[in-house]
């Protein structure tokens, strides 16, 4: 089962077209060059994947959680080394699902 957090991290380029994204990826026209950073369900480290891998039968069968949508790898590397600061500043450790699970609590 795939869950879309919210909020979401997300570069500057893709703020205009996140429903956009989410439309086309829910109706199964996977959008072109864009990243996922994805929290696979019993992991702690995020994964960094192009959004048309979402299709691969490996994915389709695994629950995840989508936390960052970035306009291309370089773009979303700065999103997952924002999501590690953000981490370690709030959390003293780089673990990233204790972080949002600690962040989703205090909305």
């Amino acid at each position: 089962m795939i869950k879309w957090m919210r909020p979401m991290y997300m570069d500057e380029a893709v703020k205009e077209k996140v429903a956009v994204i989410r439309y086309r990826f829910k109706f199964k026209k996977f959008p072109g060059n864009y990243y996922f950073v994805i929290l696979p369900d019993g992991q702690d480290m995020p994964e960094i994947i192009r959004a048309s891998y979402l299709k691969q039968a490996y994915y389709k069968s695994r629950d995840y959680t989508i936390i960052g949508i970035a306009s291309g790898k370089t773009a979303a590397m700065e999103l997952f080394k924002d999501m590690a600061e953000d981490a370690y500043k709030t959390c003293n450790n780089v673990n990233i699902r204790a972080f949002l699970e600690q962040a989703a609590m205090k909305e």
